[in-house]
């Protein structure tokens, strides 16, 4: 059961990060934004069991670390992604509600945003230290959640310096967007074979 939670987390984290990938790149032309949410939710409601199957590898406080950083990030992402799915898009708000709330204007909610992803990196890197790594895909998956984990110095900062503003090209969010998607689908798929490589029980 561990190594079938452990696959399909991992397909669900995969398709909510080609959503997303998508999501932007349409998002910029339509100026509608609500594939990119509903993507990221994919991967907030994927990624949380996916924490819980690499915990299985051992019993040790990385693993636990993994899956309370991961709760973190879930919690935080869902709610940032719910108010801006509900009341952002339906909403009648004022300018300065939707400065805080609106996901766009990049304020409060968005530098939430990133900090939830901070919790995320975090989460995979403890998942990293705990990962029983004995085949190369399997190493190579350990390489990447530990790699991972060194967005959360930048998601971080990030914020405390308004690095992000309405200022700038949105495509230069974008790139670095898309290609921290290209990172975590590697690491969504060599997810999927570490636990199909996997027995039964884990």
């Amino acid at each position: 059961m561990d190594r079938q939670i452990g696959k399909w987390s991992a397909v669900v984290c995969l398709a909510g990060v080609i959503g997303f990938a998508i999501g932007m790149i349409i998002g910029e032309f339509t100026n509608s934004d609500y594939l990119t949410y509903i993507a990221c939710a994919f991967i907030a409601f994927g990624y949380l069991p996916l924490a819980c199957a690499f915990a299985q590898e051992k019993s040790s406080a990385a693993g636990k670390c993994g899956i309370a950083f991961g709760a973190v990030y879930a919690t935080v992402s869902l709610l940032v992604l719910f108010a801006n799915l509900t009341v952002v898009q339906y909403g009648n708000l004022s300018d300065e509600v939707l400065q805080i709330l609106d996901y766009q204007r990049m304020g409060l909610f968005f530098n939430y945003d990133l900090l939830c992803y901070c919790f995320m990196a975090v989460s995979t890197f403890f998942a990293g230290l705990n990962l029983q790594s004995k085949i190369k895909t399997d190493k190579a998956l350990k390489i990447l959640l530990l790699a991972h984990g060194v967005f959360a110095i930048s998601c971080f900062i990030m914020p405390m310096f308004n690095i992000f503003n309405d200022g700038q090209s949105p495509w230069i969010g974008i790139g670095l967007l898309e290609f921290w998607c290209i990172l975590f689908a590697a690491i969504s798929v060599f997810a999927y074979l570490h636990f199909a490589h996997k027995g039964e029980n884990i």
